[in-house]
């Protein structure tokens, strides 16, 4: 397509001579601009279809146009494998840290709990799913993880809640996690969510690594591919591919309703009336139908 270009009468008469060039306006060529979506939230920031599980956030006005899958990337190579210690260099503030060598062998940990094998009613859409933890050897990380590994188109979601018998009201959570394989929702690693605040499985408000960006979505009533109870709060570009550590950190102040979310060179703050104390409020992870790898999980109080 060629450029318009836009040029007023004063323009034009100093073109020909009759102006000096010094008070003519500057002629700026008019280029096609591609279509904007119309949705509020702030930044813009290009939000991939489907986001979360199979839903389009409930704020958007209009269908988001369907965004090519991310290509798959090969692993990058390094000189030394990174390894994320099961330890940090103190435990100042410690509340919890996963050391996945006291689980078992492609077993689960004792101290998380699956809402899908507790007792009462459930949601149809709620699945047990496949943990382990299984050692890993590739590029980016040697040693042991936490592996979702179930694989299906949805609806169906998994949680692992933290069992600790009361989560502080201010924390932080240090998460690492990477993503493997996703063939059904956002190819190529799908949707893994670090949930800082849990109540059950419709209600909590994660913090989701997704191909194209870092998504803080909260859940009130939610359920899978649908639009009911789902609100996209706030997105980040913050882009993962497969293969790559995507490490999380995640400050939390239930007594000012503040959570805080830092990935790559992205942060952002927001405040929610959702996020109370005095809840029983618990701390979760949950997978999508794709395979991904939890590989640090630390919580810290913050004063």
């Amino acid at each position: 397509m060629q450029p318009t270009w836009t040029v007023t009468l004063s323009g034009f008469l100093a073109l020909a001579g009759c102006l000096p060039m010094a008070d003519a306006p500057q002629i700026v060529p008019l280029t096609p601009m591609p279509h904007q979506s119309s949705a509020a939230l702030s930044p813009p920031v290009p939000i991939p279809q489907p986001v979360g599980p199979s839903r389009l956030p409930v704020v958007m006005d209009r269908p988001q146009p369907s965004v090519p899958p991310v290509p798959v990337m090969t692993l990058r190579p390094t000189a030394q494998p990174t390894r994320v210690p099961a330890r940090g260099a103190t435990d100042s503030g410690l509340f919890f840290e996963a050391d996945w060598s006291d689980a078992p062998a492609d077993g689960e940990p004792a101290w998380f709990l699956d809402p899908a094998k507790t007792s009462g009613d459930h949601p149809y859409w709620l699945s047990p799913g496949q943990w382990r933890v299984t050692r890993l050897t590739t590029p980016a990380y040697t040693g042991l993880a936490y592996q979702a590994s179930e694989e299906r188109p949805q609806p169906w979601l998994s949680f692992r809640v933290l069992q600790r018998p009361s989560v502080p009201s201010r924390f932080r959570i240090l998460a690492t996690v990477q993503g493997v394989s996703s063939p059904y929702l956002q190819s190529p690693i799908g949707e893994i969510s670090i949930i800082p605040y849990y109540l059950d499985p419709t209600h909590y408000m994660e913090v989701l690594v997704t191909p194209a960006h870092l998504g803080i979505w909260l859940a009130d009533g939610a359920e899978p591919d649908t639009d009911r109870g789902w609100t996209g709060v706030h997105f980040l570009p913050v882009r993962t591919d497969v293969g790559q550590l995507r490490q999380v950190t995640i400050d939390v102040d239930l007594s000012a309703n503040r959570l805080t979310v830092a990935a790559g060179d992205q942060t952002y703050t927001l405040t929610h009336p959702f996020l109370q104390p005095d809840r029983g409020h618990g701390l979760a992870v949950r997978a999508a139908g794709n395979t991904f790898n939890l590989l640090r999980y630390r919580v810290e109080t913050t004063p």
